[in-house]
């Protein structure tokens, strides 16, 4: 990544938003998992304290997010997210005016299918066929790219719709698997580095989540 002092310029949109945006040099991650980190970064909270934990565990409504603070005084909210764990399901539309999910919540259970059955494989079924199975079965061929390109275009017009100060947390899945990066800088890595196509068909703007908010009934 250029802006943090790699010599060749290989990340020139990542460069120009640094530029113009904070750069933060030093950050950490709360947890090794999705869902209780976010929560922290919304919350200020150590995972011990939110408990957002476990895979089945929600934010608690006691809990006051960011988004929250924010609308209290005046800002319109958005959180869109491309990842499976942070949804309003899961307790992140607290505060949210505005929720786009790239995934419906019979993703994230899915998941939780497909780890069951990997175990059961390891045991079972060496040659993972029921695995293998299911998992053409969920997964598509949009890209990540593809997914987040929307997720961003989403965000966009989005802000272009709101005539207040505005807050919108946007939460792109594309670092989870391989980077697919456009010409010319496809060529950049070896040759033999293909790009990963490991995305559910499901995802996109004519299966995105809408949710309203039951605190305010407002449209997320």
């Amino acid at each position: 990544v250029s802006c943090y002092g790699y010599a060749r310029a290989t990340t020139p949109a990542i460069d120009a938003f640094a530029r113009e945006a904070v750069l933060f040099t030093q950050a950490f991650a709360q947890s090794s998992l999705t869902k209780p980190s976010t929560a922290s970064l919304l919350t200020s909270h150590y995972p011990t304290m939110h408990r957002t934990n476990l895979r089945t565990e929600r934010i608690p409504e006691a809990e006051v997010l960011l988004p929250e603070v924010l609308r209290d005084h005046g800002y319109a909210t958005a959180a869109l997210s491309g990842n499976p764990w942070v949804t309003a399901d899961y307790g992140f539309a607290q505060g949210v005016d505005d929720f786009y999910s790239a995934y419906d919540e019979r993703f994230a259970r899915a998941t939780l299918l497909m780890q069951a059955v990997k175990r059961v494989n390891q045991v079972f079924d060496h040659d993972a066929r029921l695995y293998n199975f299911l998992k053409r079965c969920i997964q598509g061929s949009l890209s990540n790219a593809a997914r987040d390109a929307e997720l961003g275009a989403e965000a966009g017009r989005w802000l272009q719709r709101q005539q207040v100060p505005a807050f919108a947390y946007v939460h792109f899945f594309s670092p989870h698997h391989a980077y697919e990066p456009p010409p010319p800088f496809d060529r950049c890595a070896r040759p033999s580095i293909r790009p990963s196509r490991c995305i559910p068909k499901r995802a996109g703007s004519s299966s995105s989540a809408v949710h309203r908010s039951p605190r305010t009934g407002a449209r997320t």
